[in-house]
C-alpha cells in the first residue's frame, strides 16, 4: 500500500510537472504570437528569445522569430530590406527541424515547424513573383503538413497549410495564365476546400487562427468578391489588435 502510494504520489507530481511546462510555454507562443500582431517586435523578440532558452531543443522559438521578420516585410512589401534575413532565419528553422526528425521522424512539432517554415518561404517567394519556386516550396511543404495532420489529427493549426495551398493552388493559374503548365507537376488545388480548412483554423486553431483570419479577409476581398465577408475578418482582427496598420488599412479599404 505504501509503495502504491508513492507510485501515485510521484504520477500526480510528475503530471503536475508536465502541465506546468505545457501551460508556460503555451504563455509564451500566445503572448509572442500577439505582440507580433499587436506590432511590438521588440517585444516579442524577447519573449520568443525567452521561449529558446527555456525550451532548447523545441523549434517553435526559432520560427517565431522569423515571424517577426515575416510582418516587417508585410508593412512595406516595396521594400526587400528584411528578405534576406527572413530567408536565413527560415533555413535555420527547416535545418532545426530536421536534426531533430533525423532522430525522430515522427517527432509533431518538428514537422509542423517544417511545414510551415517551407510554407512561409514560398509565400514570400509569391510575393516576389517567383512563382516556380513558390509553387515547388508548396508541393515540398504539403506532404509534411500531412503527415503532421496524421499524427494530430485535432490539430487545427495544421489546416492552415492545407488551407493556403488548396486555395493557392486552384486559383492562381486562372489569374495568371501563363502558371498553367506548370502546375501539371504538382497536385490539384480545390478552391472551396481550401476556404474551408482556413476557416476552421480561423474560428478554432490556437495559435494560427490570426494568420488564417488574415488570409480569409484578403482572399474575400481580392479573389472572392466578398466585401462582406472580407469585412467580417477584418472587424475580428481589428478588435484584437487595434494597433495593427495593416489591418486597420484592410478595414477601411474593405468598408469604403
Amino acid at each position: 500500500m505504501k509503495k502504491l502510494f508513492v507510485f501515485i504520489s510521484f504520477l500526480l507530481l510528475f503530471g503536475k510537472n508536465i502541465s506546468s511546462q505545457t501551460l508556460h510555454f503555451d504563455s509564451l507562443v500566445t503572448t509572442g504570437i500577439k505582440q507580433i500582431y499587436s506590432i511590438n517586435f521588440s517585444d516579442a523578440e524577447v519573449t520568443f528569445r525567452k521561449l529558446m532558452a527555456d525550451y532548447p531543443g523545441h523549434p517553435s522559438g526559432r520560427f517565431f522569430l522569423a515571424m517577426i521578420d515575416w510582418w516587417r516585410i508585410l508593412l512595406d512589401l516595396d521594400v526587400e530590406t528584411y528578405d534576406e534575413l527572413f530567408f536565413q532565419k527560415i533555413e535555420d528553422v527547416i535545418y532545426n527541424c530536421e536534426q531533430i526528425l533525423e532522430k525522430d521522424p515522427n517527432n509533431i512539432d518538428a514537422l509542423f515547424f517544417k511545414g510551415g517554415a517551407i510554407g512561409f518561404r514560398g509565400r514570400l517567394r509569391a510575393y516576389r513573383e517567383s512563382w516556380l519556386k513558390a509553387a515547388d516550396d508548396g508541393r515540398e511543404a504539403l506532404p509534411i503538413v500531412e503527415q503532421a495532420s496524421i499524427l494530430d489529427p485535432e490539430n487545427r493549426d495544421v489546416q492552415l497549410g492545407f488551407g493556403i495551398y488548396n486555395y493557392y493552388a486552384d486559383v492562381i493559374p486562372d489569374r495568371y495564365p501563363l502558371l498553367k503548365p506548370l502546375m501539371i507537376f504538382f497536385p490539384d488545388g480545390n478552391r472551396e476546400k481550401g476556404i474551408e480548412q482556413l476557416t476552421n483554423t480561423a474560428l478554432r486553431g490556437k495559435y494560427a487562427k490570426y494568420e488564417a483570419r488574415y488570409f480569409l479577409m484578403t482572399l474575400y476581398y481580392t479573389y472572392e468578391n466578398n466585401p462582406y465577408k472580407a469585412e467580417e475578418f477584418a472587424n475580428m482582427l481589428v478588435s484584437d489588435f487595434p494597433n495593427n496598420p495593416i489591418f486597420e488599412k484592410w478595414q477601411g479599404r474593405i468598408s469604403a
